[in-house]
């Protein structure tokens, strides 16, 4: 049935005048024979050594290739004849270990994806020449170690992706503040070396959460990763709009007791993970205290001087919170001081409770809940009461 509702979506796409190219068995019928009428082209999966020499799609506006070997002559080839070219996506692609020149051909490109190509070291050559350039991703790009100073010339970059860029070490100081039309910025399980003070000379410092907070006023998604919350800065007021979202962590892989944490997609609700903090230091930093009022997914694990997670946190109560962990926190007593929150609802819209440990009767100063009949009719399981 997949097949033939595939095959029919192909035909009707190949009757538009915007011709698609669309095939997932492309293994074995390799590159078209007659090709310079498409406008998108997508095969899966598909030996890029295959491209014809002379290749000419002057209306190619897409092109998806999947594969396993790439060659720099393919890529020249692609590229010279490719000039109108708006989204470049190579996924899942061996061999490319160095983006090449002549990648600058393409002026007119939007989108460049790099998912997944596991060879590539040094993308410093073409990135800076894409002056266009709105989205860049290196999603699993395992084998990058440092992002190239020219990636700060992209002016019009909007959407910028390093997830799972796991040995990327070093991000020039001054490249992520340039982005000045940056929107979104993905860095799970990535770069987590950031600047605290400027301690170094020019040429070593690294890229500091000052810079990631000035880009505040049009930012709409940021997702990272940290050492401590108190790299943020103290007196800096997010200015970004109320729509932002966001995935913040200090989390260090293996920490999650009971699986892991992950935005798997650009999909995701509003989270923070904070582990061996004390709730008196990082609630006095302004912008962890404005996102905690965001906050609809909050891991809270070995944290000191917590002693309820309403009263010492957020005075105003979590009015977007729907998940709540709290792992290993032995001081706490209570989810919230029942004295103070008798007459409004600390979580309305909560649904999930858990209080985990590695270790049993971690946190045996427990005493109440104290949420009202709604907040625990809403609970889908849990400890909620």
């Amino acid at each position: 049935m997949h097949d033939i509702v595939r095959d029919v979506a192909i035909q009707m796409a190949s009757r538009d005048p915007h011709r698609f190219l669309i095939r997932c068995d492309a293994e074995k019928t390799g590159w078209p024979k007659i090709y310079d009428h498409y406008t998108t082209i997508s095969l899966i999966p598909i030996n890029i050594d295959e491209i014809p020499v002379g290749l000419d799609c002057p209306k190619l506006e897409l092109l998806h290739l999947e594969g396993e070997r790439y060659s720099e002559n393919s890529m020249d080839i692609m590229c010279k004849g490719m000039k109108e070219l708006k989204v470049l996506a190579l996924v899942d692609m061996g061999g490319i270990s160095a983006l090449p020149r002549s990648l600058g051909l393409l002026k007119s490109l939007r989108t460049l994806s790099l998912n997944g190509c596991y060879d590539l070291i040094d993308i410093s050559d073409a990135i800076g020449r894409l002056e266009n350039l709105e989205i860049l991703s290196f999603r699993k790009c395992s084998r990058i170690l440092e992002l190239p100073k020219e990636i700060g010339l992209l002016k019009h970059l909007r959407l910028l992706d390093i997830t799972d860029c796991d040995r990327l070490e070093k991000i020039p100081h001054g490249l992520l503040s340039s982005l000045s039309s940056l929107e979104e910025l993905y860095m799970e399980n990535s770069f987590r070396k950031w600047e605290q003070s400027a301690t170094e000379s020019e040429d070593k410092r690294m890229a500091s959460l000052v810079e990631v907070m000035s880009l505040s006023n049009h930012l709409k998604v940021l997702v990272i990763e940290i050492p401590d919350f108190n790299f943020f800065p103290k007196d800096f007021y997010l200015t970004s709009r109320a729509t932002i979202r966001f995935h913040i962590s200090n989390r260090i892989h293996g920490e999650l007791f009971g699986g892991q944490s992950s935005t798997g997609c650009y999909a995701f609700e509003n989270k923070l993970e904070i582990f061996r903090s004390d709730a008196t230091e990082f609630m006095e930093i302004q912008i962890v205290r404005v996102l905690f009022k965001k906050c609809e997914d909050l891991i809270l694990g070995r944290i000191k001087n917590l002693k309820y997670v309403l009263n010492e946190l957020d005075q105003e109560g979590l009015q977007h919170l729907k998940v709540l962990r709290i792992q290993d926190c032995p001081e706490i007593e209570y989810l919230v001081n029942g004295a103070s929150w008798t007459q409004q609802t600390a979580f309305p819209l909560i649904q999930s409770i858990l209080l985990v440990s590695k270790q049993l009767g971690s946190t045996p100063k427990l005493k109440c809940c104290h949420l009202s009949p709604n907040e625990r009719n809403r609970l889908k399981g849990g400890e909620g009461t």
